[in-house]
């Protein structure tokens, strides 16, 4: 039976690789193109308020800078191929104290190359200069909320068990992906995306995702209302790293992996708590809405706005649709077993696995020094601070997060539970404000500060290079970035 799946599944594969072939394969000349286009910014801000390790790094300079370039190439009618490439130069924030140790490389820069997109895109529509359905295959940025200059891209942005919310950095609200995707445009007002993508950010990588994206605005653009919904690591790479039960080292079974937790199976008969060994995994279902309202068109076109002024944007997700059993914890008895809550990452209730974020663009009526002014709020009502999780594979090194133990981790001047319940639910509320003016078509400047889910920058840019617990998680705790950008 399963020679017979593989060979449907063939089948399936060559003719469509055929039926793409032959469509490519017009008849009729054409001039082959090629568009080259670069890019330069540098950017700086600093960090108000903050605390890493005991080390104090309020107002000390942080600075990225970097220099790029677009290649599109049309070599068909029916096909085009799209790289952009860049060097990226940034300088960690590590304490200038240990700058002496030649093991060290604290606040020295470091430069990356990287890829930014790869992507090959087939035309398939009877006209291939209409959008009915265009095949992507590679790597690219997405971005589907597009209102959104900070906070929210939440169904690429996060992961399910447990939830947390990941952000690459300053003016970067989108995420790379890698694979295959099918867009789709009706009737110029209906936009649809599947996608099937192998993970790039978070570990384990590889893992393969599918998701699907819909949006739909009105003909006089007021309203636009999308949703998504993503089977985060559907197809798994390795099982024992997206699901494990056991830990291997050398070949040998190094027993319980670290992300089980306690399921309560009832009691003795004797008045005394049973509990059996379940396990979190890392994959999920996430959903997402989010809708776009721009009242302009309502006053039939005020000449005296802008064309980004008062436009309201929110978006909603559900970060993984099972429902582990509640988390017990109380501040007068917090731990019920080896340290551990009796359920680490159970949820009380859906507001705690779900983020929210709404947006505003301030009027600025046209004002020669301003074309857009943002602001935005996140509610996240999670009990711990946000941190991306670390799998590993041996026994002592935990698949879930040690930051969420409040005696093994107590960074950025957190108070016994803060990591748990942080003072003031400073954590659950995030806030950003976003400038931006563009001169001469090729010049812009942006500004923002912003407490958000920005990382601590180590050594570099990779994930081994930040901390993988948020930064700012105090009331009083932000940042602020200025950025000069220009393409040519």
């Amino acid at each position: 039976m399963s020679f017979r799946k593989g060979l449907l599944y063939k089948a399936a594969w060559a003719g469509l690789l055929t039926a793409l072939i032959n469509l490519c394969n017009a008849e009729g000349e054409f001039q082959k193109s090629l568009g080259i286009h670069g890019f330069v910014f540098m950017e700086g801000g600093q960090f108000v308020n903050y605390k890493y390790r005991s080390t104090n790094y309020s107002h000390k300079w942080l600075q990225r800078n970097l220099l790029g370039f677009n290649f599109e190439s049309k070599v068909h009618p029916r096909c085009e191929i799209f790289v952009t490439s860049g060097f990226l130069l940034t300088y960690n924030t590590q304490s200038y104290k240990t700058v002496t140790n030649p093991d060290d490389f604290a606040n020295a820069p470091v430069g990356s190359f990287f890829i930014d997109r790869a992507e090959m895109v087939l035309h398939c529509s009877p006209d291939p200069t209409e959008s009915l359905l265009d095949i992507g295959i590679g790597l690219w940025n997405e971005k589907y909320n597009h209102e959104a200059r900070n906070l929210g891209e939440y169904l690429f942005r996060s992961g399910a068990y447990p939830g947390y919310i990941y952000q690459s950095g300053f003016d970067e609200c989108f995420v790379n992906l890698a694979g295959i995707r099918l867009t789709n445009n009706l009737f110029g007002i209906w936009h649809n995306e599947l996608m099937l993508t192998s993970e790039l950010q978070m570990s384990p990588f590889t893992d393969f995702s599918l998701a699907y994206l819909t949006d739909v605005s009105t003909a006089n653009k007021v309203f636009d209302i999308g949703a998504g919904i993503q089977l985060y690591r559907c197809f798994s790479a390795d099982p024992q790293m997206t699901s494990p039960r056991n830990v291997w080292k050398n070949g040998v079974d190094q027993g319980v992996a670290p992300n089980y937790y306690l399921d309560s199976i009832g009691d003795n008969g004797f008045g005394q708590a049973l509990y059996d060994t379940s396990y979190y995994t890392f994959a999920g279902t996430k959903v997402m809405a989010m809708l776009i309202f721009d009242p302009k068109p309502l006053f039939g076109g005020l000449d005296i706005f802008g064309k980004e002024d008062l436009k309201l944007y929110a978006e909603a997700a559900i970060l993984g649709l099972k429902n582990y059993h509640n988390n017990t914890f109380s501040t007068d008895n917090p731990y019920t077993f080896d340290n551990r809550p009796v359920s680490e990452f159970g949820y009380d209730t859906l507001m705690q696995k779900m983020p929210m974020m709404f947006g505003f663009n301030v009027p600025v009526f046209k004002c020669p020094l301003l074309d857009l002014l943002s602001v935005e709020f996140e509610y996240y009502g999670k009990k711990y601070v946000n941190s991306v999780p670390i799998p590993r594979g041996t026994a002592t090194g935990g698949y879930f997060p040690a930051s969420c133990l409040p005696t093994q981790k107590l960074e950025g001047g957190y108070g016994e539970y803060d990591s748990l319940y942080p003072s003031g639910g400073a954590v659950n509320w995030k806030w950003s404000i976003y400038a931006k003016k563009t001169l001469f078509n090729n010049f812009t400047i942006t500004v923002q500060a912003a407490r958000d889910h920005i990382l601590n920058t180590t050594r570099g840019f990779s994930m081994k290079e930040v901390d993988r617990e948020e930064a700012l998680v105090k009331k009083n705790q932000w940042y602020w970035m200025l950025k000069f950008s220009a393409n040519f």
